[in-house]
């Protein structure tokens, strides 16, 4: 173009600059937007388009210091923004949870003559009902109505969701009602999906509202797509209920609607842990003949069979997803490692940990769970802590609840008066890198003035009072939050031993039951 001595002109430039920026090289749009003059010869300049697509652009990344320095440069040059541009900036903040600054700019816009668009208003509803501020988004909504500001479909699918997700699901369905009576709700079956997802979540007593939204859709003379069907089959699937999930499962079939993997997996996790494995099992050799199946699938199967006290099976399963490879992850080990574990084989357990590792998986915190809270009443505490310290050095960094096994233990000891232990605390923040606090302690309470007393006494600093303990690595004077010391050497009782056993097995079974169908 430049060479057949033909010059682009702004909208060249803005259609370039824009591409580049949706593509997410908004450095290569900046560098253009930079060299505008040069490359026509001075003829070309930047406009409110030019710079709405580079802060569109830089918003996106979440760099809203940059883009407020493109507003500033675009004031510079006497090129004022339009609603355009305040609307870009309004979702950017938005996106980031800077509420405070969003509103600040609308009153800006309003400030400078332009009154806020549906879109505008759509991006801040939606955003305040994600936050959970729905006092915020139903005033917002009231003001709308009240300048005459209409309602889009967007508008409407923010609003049902924003509702459903904060729990106020009969506002919900009434509003869906009042669109359908007002022929208002759009074919696409985004609200009705909506609206059986977000029923389902909030339990058992909602079949029959699920059940209501589906009628809703023939009486309108529509169908359920392949998401409102593949979303009712694993509520239903979930909740044990097989009977309904088959029945919504032939009427996809007879509406034309081919299932996809996902429906079949909700349905073999459905039989496997409600009906019978027997049946699962029937299924998922269907399905291989037809090369529908994946880890997914084979997980679910597996937690079945571990879930039925089928060992054999279960073994037999493991080791035929283990030679094919691709079949075999985070999830099916903890399965196993669960499994080994209710038979008290917690060093065959251990065993299938290091095999995990070398295989090139992670062991996550639910590895970190089934371990501990199965160990803790089977091994030693110096054990244990052995346990917590390599699963540590493995990349697990494990949660706060899964922490108090490691004191659980200890608990137990009734016989002494005064408890000894020597550990390894991992903080994560200083310097960068683990920092290791060798401490060799005796306490006979538990109270803070206590847990103080002996922090001061082992590093004689009195910096007690600011909940702070001083340390020095290579890197100088580092404060460490007491908090962090007092969570491994809290030793309140919360119960005889601190935990119930009995209830973290089956809260770890659940955990991966649920995760085996997602």
């Amino acid at each position: 173009m430049l060479k057949g001595g033909i010059y682009p002109n702004v909208v060249t430039f803005n259609m370039i600059i824009d591409g580049a920026c949706k593509l997410g090289d908004v450095d290569l749009g900046l560098k253009l937007f930079r060299n505008m003059g040069m490359l026509s010869k001075g003829l070309v300049m930047p406009n409110a388009v030019t710079f709405n697509c580079l802060i569109n652009g830089y918003c996106k990344l979440g760099d809203m210091k940059t883009t407020d320095c493109l507003r500033d440069e675009m004031k510079k040059m006497g090129i004022e923004p339009n609603l355009r541009t305040y609307g870009t900036l309004v979702d950017g903040y938005l996106r980031k949870g800077c509420i405070d600054e969003a509103f600040r700019l609308c009153s800006q816009m309003v400030d400078s003559g332009f009154i806020p668009n549906n879109i505008i208003y759509n991006s801040i509803i939606h955003w305040l009902y994600f936050l959970g501020d729905t006092t915020t988004a139903s005033t917002l909504l009231s003001h709308m109505i009240k300048i005459n500001v209409c309602f889009d479909k967007f508008t409407n699918s923010i609003l049902v969701k924003g509702l459903s997700r904060n729990g106020f699901l009969n506002e919900a369905l009434g509003y869906h009602k009042w669109l359908a009576g007002k022929n208002l709700v759009d074919k696409d079956r985004f609200l009705e999906n909506t609206l059986v997802y977000y029923l389902f979540r909030s339990g058992n007593e909602s079949v029959s509202k699920m059940k209501q939204v589906l009628d809703d859709l023939f009486d309108r003379g529509l169908t359920p797509d392949i998401v409102t069907y593949g979303t009712t089959i694993d509520a239903f699937s979930k909740q044990g209920n097989i009977s309904n999930a088959v029945s919504v499962y032939d009427d996809m079939i007879k509406m034309g609607k081919k299932p996809n993997l996902m429906i079949y997996n909700s349905i073999v996790d459905g039989l496997s842990k409600n009906v019978s494995i027997d049946a699962a099992k029937i299924m998922v050799d269907e399905l291989k003949k037809s090369s529908l199946i994946d880890v997914v699938t084979l997980n679910s199967l597996l937690n079945g069979y571990c879930m039925n006290w089928k060992v054999k099976e279960a073994l037999n399963l493991f080791f035929q997803m283990q030679e094919d490879g691709k079949l075999v992850n985070n999830i099916t080990y903890n399965i196993l490692m669960n499994f080994l574990c209710k038979f008290c084989s917690i060093e065959e357990a251990k065993e299938l940990m290091e095999m995990m590792v070398t295989q090139g998986l992670t062991p996550d915190s639910i590895t970190y769970t089934i371990l501990l809270t199965n160990a803790c009443k089977k091994i030693s505490p110096e054990e244990l802590i052995e346990l917590h310290d390599n699963l540590v050095v493995k990349g697990v960094i494990p949660d706060n609840q899964t922490y108090d096994t490691i004191v659980g233990p200890l608990r137990a000891i009734k016989s002494a008066a005064m408890v000894k232990c020597s550990f390894k605390l991992e903080h994560p923040s200083v310097g960068g890198r683990p920092l290791e606090l060798n401490m060799e302690c005796t306490w006979p309470h538990s109270s803070k003035d206590d847990l103080s007393e002996i922090i001061k006494a082992k590093y004689g600093n009195d910096d007690i009072a600011n909940n702070t303990v001083k340390t020095k690595d290579d890197k100088g004077d580092t404060s460490i939050p007491l908090v962090k010391h007092k969570r491994v050497f809290d030793t309140q009782e919360k119960g005889t031993l601190g935990f119930d056993n009995q209830h973290t097995n089956a809260a770890i079974v659940h955990r991966v039951a649920r995760t085996a169908v997602i």
